[in-house]
């Protein structure tokens, strides 16, 4: 499987995701929180940046890069997502924690 960039934050400043969760990932001294999904707008995984920001009102996430995740549903696993995330972060993401009923009641 191939990964590749995503669309700049000023080309697609928010995006949805379906089959997604958050997961808190130790990456050296530090934790992180992360949302993982299938994007429904280009059909592909997707893996954010940090989050930084969040409304459960309107079920969305702000990240460091700025962009918007809008989560669908309730938290699922996507294959796809989650392979991005360990070739991203190796053995931390296989230990990282699903985190993603701190943020949305479902």
């Amino acid at each position: 499987m191939s990964i590749w960039g995503m669309p700049s934050v000023e080309d697609q400043p928010t995006v949805t995701l379906v089959r997604w969760r958050v997961l808190r990932i130790k990456a050296k001294k530090i934790s992180i929180d992360l949302v993982l999904g299938w994007c429904i707008e280009d059909g592909h995984a997707r893996m954010s940046t940090p989050i930084v920001e969040h409304n459960a009102g309107t079920r969305s996430l702000t990240t460091r890069s700025g962009r918007v995740y809008v989560v669908q549903g309730h938290p699922g696993y996507e294959d796809d997502a989650q392979y991005i995330a360990e070739e991203h972060f190796g053995r931390a993401a296989q230990k990282a924690i699903d985190v993603s009923a701190e943020y949305f009641q479902d």
